[in-house]
């Protein structure tokens, strides 16, 4: 397996549209913990692309329509507060 590492331009235009995601993720959060209790949400390029109660099947769902992991905004909506201990 190859690994293709980019460029700084490419890094850069990467992080830039995660910064999107994420504000968009934060700013449609409310609906989304209605619409997927207890679910892990991925955003890319603007738009929820897979939802899905285990993290694994999520990645799975996100590797089916190509959408790389790596570079897309992803939380869990818990229907309930949780404590961590750290």
């Amino acid at each position: 397996m190859t690994i293709e590492i980019p460029n700084r331009e490419e890094l850069d235009a990467h992080f830039r549209q995660f910064c999107i995601d994420s504000d968009y993720l934060n700013s449609i959060w409310p609906q989304v913990k209605k619409d997927y209790p207890d679910q892990y949400v991925a955003v890319y390029k603007g738009e929820i692309v897979a939802t899905h109660k285990k993290l694994k099947r999520l990645l799975a769902i996100m590797n089916e329509k190509d959408v790389p992991p790596n570079y897309a905004a992803v939380r869990f909506a818990a229907s309930k507060p949780r404590k961590l201990i750290l």
